[in-house]
């Protein structure tokens, strides 16, 4: 099993931070809905799945709008075997 990390802007103690690291958790699969709770005010911007070996399997950007405390936000990664080129 790998892992999904999801990066954005993150707002915390009154202040905002681009680039940061938003969630860290176990990667569920291919097309699977991952559901995400935002403990902050947030803006997902990347994510990037790491295998087990260590290696970045997949990654690619979101077109997500923030999502607010308590909101949940969900992620869905395609196959890098179904994606196109570009």
């Amino acid at each position: 099993m790998g892992t999904l990390i999801v990066t954005g802007d993150l707002e915390e103690d009154g202040g905002r931070s681009a680039g940061a690291e938003l969630w860290r958790v176990p990667f569920l699969g291919w097309d699977v809905a991952h559901r995400l709770a935002a403990a902050s005010w947030c803006v997902p911007r990347r994510f990037t799945v790491i295998g087990a070996r260590g290696l970045t399997e997949a990654a690619g950007y979101t077109n997500d709008p923030e999502v607010l405390p308590g909101e949940r936000f969900t992620l869905r990664v395609e196959s890098p075997a179904l994606r196109l080129p570009g």
